[in-house]
């Protein structure tokens, strides 16, 4: 009876091994055919993309964690730009082969103006019908080159790289074309977010009033109703405040953005302008080792002027600011920072509304 399990046992794994083998050689034999459409069903196994165009623009996006990608391995990508890229790659579909008579016409365009695009993916070297699925890895997928619009503004001229015929590509149900989503800009997938932190991913939270210090204060989070604060100026815990207000406050934090950048400035320019004491210090600590510091700086005007029509020496509306570790220089706007530029005051009820600065008339 032994002697038979074992029997039975063998027989068992040769059948698996058989079938694997012919899984396998199943998956390799269509590999051409999968490879020649442009679409990508399961994108929730993609895992970076890399755009490239004959201007000598490049991109990496690549996914940092769910619902989360970063652009050129540090910095955050615009999200909504890559969940429609995505929804674009799941989505597309094959037209019609571009005709004999434009081929070459064609051709000599994608070669002069494309973008190449590469697709990796998490995929898995043994894959029972979606069920088993054993050894992961990143692996490139697809490479393929996206064109001009079509005559028609309907469709799009891609070209599968090895391939030899160029098809026109598009979206069903969707009236235009789809170039403009596979840009290899960097400007085009750099996000404005200065802060995209929910309050569970929140370790510290540090602001600093340089030319008013008693407003200065750190809030550590214990969890997402527990909090410690902080008086920077005196050094001191405060035991007595509003949760609730201290909640609404590090809400802030979860979609905080810049206007505009200022990086196209002269490097002697931007040290000027940053020379002085900021403004404000911000600094913000997550759970996973993410740190963002903001520092902001008075941003000089010679077109306001005061409610009694003088003219100001500082803009009232919009301040300079560093983000990325000092990296970049941006302009950001009052009404979009005043909902952070809260003093210690307002989380223990000794709270002045005017609390931040008031910029002068020119004399």
């Amino acid at each position: 009876m032994k002697r038979k399990n074992i029997i039975i046992l063998i027989s068992t794994g040769v059948l698996l091994l058989i079938a694997i083998i012919l899984l396998l050689s199943q998956q390799s034999g269509t590999l051409d055919k999968k490879e020649n459409t442009f679409a990508v069903p399961d994108t929730a196994s993609v895992t970076k993309i890399y755009l490239a165009d004959k201007n000598d623009h490049s991109v990496l996006l690549k996914e940092q964690k769910p619902g989360k990608w970063m652009l050129n391995d540090s910095l955050v990508a615009i999200q909504e730009r890559v969940d429609k890229l995505l929804e674009t790659l799941k989505k597309l579909a094959i037209d019609h082969p571009v005709s004999n008579a434009a081929h070459n016409s064609v051709v000599s365009r994608l070669s002069a103006r494309s973008v190449k695009v590469e697709v990796y993916r998490k995929v898995y070297r043994i894959n029972l019908f979606d069920k088993i699925k054993l050894f992961p890895h990143e692996k490139k997928t697809k490479t393929f080159y996206v064109g001009g619009e079509t005559q028609d503004k309907l469709g799009t001229y891609m070209l599968m790289e090895g391939a030899d015929r160029p098809y026109v590509v598009a979206i069903p149900g969707f009236r235009g074309f789809v170039s403009t989503r596979f840009s290899a800009r960097f400007r085009d997938w750099r996000s404005h977010t200065i802060f995209n932190s929910p309050i569970k991913e929140i370790e510290s939270l540090t602001m600093k009033y340089n030319e008013s210090p008693e407003n200065s204060f750190r809030i550590e989070v214990k969890d997402s109703r527990s909090f410690k604060l902080y008086d920077l100026s005196k050094d001191k815990y405060i035991a007595r405040f509003d949760t609730i207000k201290v909640i609404e406050y590090l809400t802030a934090y979860g979609d905080l953005r810049f206007e505009d950048w200022m990086n196209y400035l002269p490097e002697q320019k931007i040290d000027s302008l940053t020379s002085g004491e900021p403004m404000y210090e911000i600094e913000l600590n997550e759970h996973d080792g993410d740190r963002q510091m903001v520092k902001t700086y008075k941003k000089e005007t010679t077109t306001k002027v005061d409610m009694q029509g003088e003219p100001l020496s500082y803009d009232p509306d919009r301040m300079y600011a560093t983000i990325n570790e000092g990296k970049d220089f941006v302009v950001v706007q009052f009404f979009v920072f005043d909902k952070i530029l809260k003093p210690i005051g307002y989380f223990t009820g000794d709270y002045e509304e005017k609390h931040r600065a008031t910029f002068q008339s020119v004399e």
